[in-house]
């Protein structure tokens, strides 16, 4: 027969229904208690890691009506710190291991925001941007409610490589509409400022390189050029390992040599279709437009014979 604490997700918020059952569930030893009213029957992972885990459920635990907004409605995930920033009629903070839900005054949600797990609303990425424009402050050991102009530039950046610009201009136009419902005119003249000078038509001071880069027609991706950085590293600490040809027949051998030396005169720029350099090579063949590549045949003769 299941227990109480079968019937129980891996975190709850205990209630006066059920208070008297999770109590007994911890003295058992079942369940444990993460914060006010918070349990998991989780005994094995750090509270921390199963918070993070079940943010988006427990949000919508302690507010109900929470939209996801501000830099979390851009990054779709908690900030390095925990914080998660919503709209809700609650004004108090919840800190619970990991997680801090902060939330604020603000428009509910719109008909171009987006339903999120668990019943939840997160705000258009039009809605979202504009809402990043603001400037904030982030406390000590906290980040700040929204992103810094570094990284909206790098944000906007990431939208021009993925999806063109054709989709930033269409954010932009529709961050106007929403602008004039919610009265944020301000924030939406500086988002118009920010795209149009990483597009080249506008004058502002930008601060990040990517950005620009892109002003001056020159735009990279930092991603791959982090790759790539790593994968040089790799490769310069790395010995080459080389193989060795054991028990081969003579024709297998032939067959290696030709294309060892085939490729390496590719690499240095004498180039031919691999059926004219056997030609050259088995048969002997001096090319009719280009004889005086014969030295090919002359070079790698005896590696294949």
């Amino acid at each position: 027969m299941p227990t109480f604490s079968d019937q129980l997700p891996d975190v709850f918020v205990s209630n006066r229904e059920i208070s008297a059952q999770v109590f007994r569930a911890v003295s058992d030893g079942m369940v444990k208690k993460l914060a006010s009213r918070l349990y998991t029957k989780n005994l094995q992972d750090d509270p921390e890691v199963i918070v993070r885990r079940h943010w988006y459920e427990l949000l919508k635990k302690y507010y109900p009506d929470a939209q996801i907004a501000d830099r979390t409605a851009l990054e779709n995930s908690p900030a390095r710190d925990g914080s998660v920033f919503i709209i809700s009629s609650k004004k108090r903070k919840t800190e619970l291991p990991g997680l801090i839900f902060n939330p604020r005054k603000g428009h509910g949600p719109l008909e171009s925001d987006l339903p999120f797990i668990s019943d939840l609303w997160i705000s258009s990425e039009p809605r979202a941007l504009l809402e990043n424009m603001r400037h904030s402050r982030a406390l000590k050991g906290s980040v700040s409610r929204t992103l810094s102009r570094e990284e909206m530039e790098v944000k906007l950046d990431k939208l021009f490589r993925q999806k063109g610009a054709d989709h930033v201009n269409r954010i932009r136009d529709k961050a106007l509409e929403i602008a004039k419902k919610l009265d944020v005119m301000q924030e939406f003249q500086k988002l118009e400022e920010l795209i149009g000078t990483m597009q080249g038509t506008r004058t502002s001071d930008l601060k990040s390189d990517v950005a620009k880069a892109r002003k001056w027609k020159e735009p990279y991706d930092p991603d791959r050029a982090d790759l790539f950085l790593r994968l040089f590293e790799d490769l310069k600490a790395t010995a080459p390992d080389t193989g060795s040809a054991k028990n081969m027949s003579q024709q297998e051998r032939v067959n290696l040599s030709f294309f060892e030396a085939y490729f390496t005169n590719f690499i240095e720029g004498t180039e031919f279709e691999v059926g004219e350099a056997a030609d050259i090579v088995f048969r002997n063949v001096i090319p009719r437009e280009r004889p005086e590549d014969e030295v090919f045949s002359g070079l790698n003769r005896k590696y294949c014979h």
